[in-house]
């Protein structure tokens, strides 16, 4: 049984996973990372985010008037495809203007899922703060959902 959004959040057994879409530059299609590896419908998740802990700060600032709201996404910079460190794919794929969707999920004790919603949607800068474990990269919102108000996730 699939759950919508609002069931799940309702439910305190249940607990949210990220969800980011990156579209890539130069034709380096879609990736799909996540705090968790998963299979949602048919895309494979793999765990690369490392925080995103200001999600929901940014959704709720999207509602004050004239505030472009930004989103902080620490990866773990684990090798990738054939690259020794995801922050490499920088080299064939620049991050800066990348266009990344955040989404949520809810999983239940049997890993049964909700259904998938939208939370933001953003165009990466360059990326920050790297080092051999992990780096950082801000996403500027082009759109964003107002749900994560009522789960007031930090």
């Amino acid at each position: 049984m699939t759950l919508t959004v609002d069931e799940a959040r309702a439910k305190k057994r249940l607990y949210p996973v990220l969800l980011l879409d990156i579209e890539l530059q130069n034709s380096g299609g879609t990736v799909y990372f996540s705090d968790k590896n998963i299979l949602v419908g048919s895309n494979q998740y793999q765990r690369y985010i490392l925080n995103a802990s200001n999600v929901s700060d940014a959704v709720k600032r999207s509602t004050s008037v004239g505030d472009n709201p930004a989103v902080t996404i620490k990866f773990n910079n684990k090798s990738f495809r054939t690259y020794s460190h995801l922050s490499l794919i920088e080299n064939d794929y620049p991050i800066a203007g990348a266009k990344v969707t955040i989404k949520e999920v809810y999983l239940d004790d049997d890993g049964g899922q909700s259904d998938v919603a939208t939370l933001f949607i953003g165009i990466f800068e360059e990326i920050k703060r790297e080092t051999n474990a992990g780096f950082e990269v801000v996403a500027m919102s082009i759109k964003t959902n107002n749900s994560l108000k009522s789960i007031g996730r930090k």
